[in-house]
């Protein structure tokens, strides 16, 4: 079949081609379209299933109407494929489409980094990768500084913007839903690399929150750090399944020591999931003998399996949207955008 082009409409609708660009083209224009030939023209274009040649627009307004999504496989595939979703729905409402880079060393994002900057996308939206103190910001802040925008999702450097989760903040409002509900004894799971903010920056400030909130009601702080050596698998599945077995041997430590926590506060999902079932297989009830909030959804398991835990949940559809158009409008480059995480799911905060 033979496909439509900007003729064939100017044909159908009994107008010029001038009048078919002026209506599809995002820049101003000398001709002047009433609203009613612009409905017609618009309906012509859809009967005969007419779509702009993107090439062709490309070089008209000298962008490739690309943009890039970097991200990270492995542990971190299920945030990344949800704010993927989000990101691309944000792309099409704004006429851009998207480019995926998916990098699982620091070796395989400078090739992606290399292959966007060759495709000429118009803007780059990026969860880095991070091995430790080591990433690839330097390269980034280049390409801001060439002219393609940067905006982060996991912050890498001070001189790119980005939208983040406050992650400070979802630890200190984690930590006072318990307090008010009259827990005393919490205690803050985590990976053992909490205390450094370069290679665990999420982690830390969900820490610095937890404390925050245990210094003002004057109680003891407990953390129970789940060690990341070792931690190596294929699949995505695998890795959580092995952290969740990691969380649960720590869990061990924990209720069998002389700190009996009534509450617990997980970094992330996976680790949450893996204190539960540890305390489900003890005979602890949830929300009963034991309350666990999680800061950060990054491993959704069936709501069966551990219906009452409570978590933070990534708000990806605003994330997204804010980032594409900081990508899209200088304006709005002016630092870092936070979002306060509302409060959702399970009923472990009920108990005391």
């Amino acid at each position: 079949m033979k496909r439509a082009t900007i003729n064939d409409v100017a044909v159908r609708a009994n107008v010029s081609k001038s009048v078919v660009s002026a209506v599809f083209s995002q820049k101003e224009s000398t001709i002047r379209v009433s609203d009613a030939v612009r409905r017609h023209v618009l309906e012509v274009a859809k009967a005969i299933d007419y779509h702009p040649n993107l090439m062709a627009k490309s070089l008209n307004f000298r962008r490739s109407f690309l943009i890039g999504y970097f991200c990270l496989g492995g542990g971190s595939w299920s945030v990344s494929t949800r704010m993927l979703q989000r990101v691309q729905q944000s792309c099409q409402a704004q006429g851009y489409s998207l480019v995926v880079y998916i990098s699982d060393s620091l070796e395989s994002e400078l090739v992606n980094l290399r292959a966007a900057r060759s495709r000429q996308v118009d803007a780059i939206i990026a969860q880095p990768y991070v091995n430790g103190h080591e990433n690839n910001a330097e390269v980034y802040n280049s390409l801001a500084a060439s002219g393609i925008p940067v905006v982060q999702t996991v912050a890498v450097s001070d001189k790119l913007p980005g939208v983040f989760r406050n992650c400070r903040e979802l630890g200190r409002r984690a930590a006072e839903k318990l307090l008010a509900n009259g827990h005393k004894r919490i205690a803050f799971v985590v990976y053992d690399n909490y205390l450094d903010p370069v290679a665990a920056p999420s982690s830390n400030a969900e820490y610095l929150g937890y404390l925050d909130a245990m210094e003002a009601a004057g109680l003891p702080p407990r953390v129970l750090p789940v060690p990341t050596a070792g931690i190596y698998a294929d699949s995505a599945s695998d890795y959580k399944m092995m952290v969740m077995g990691k969380a649960g041997e720590c869990a061990s430590e924990l209720f069998d020591s002389g700190f009996a926590p009534t509450a617990v506060i997980a970094s992330l999902n996976t680790i949450g999931y893996g204190v539960a079932l540890n305390a489900i297989g003890r005979g602890l009830k949830i929300p009963e003998d034991l309350s666990i909030i999680s800061c950060s959804d990054d491993y959704v398991l069936p709501d069966a399996i551990v219906p009452e835990l409570a978590v933070f949940p990534g708000d990806y559809r605003e994330m997204a949207n804010v980032a594409v158009a900081m990508c899209l409008d200088p304006s709005l480059r002016d630092g870092f955008k936070y979002f306060r995480q509302e409060f959702a799911a399970g009923k472990s905060i009920c108990s005391i």
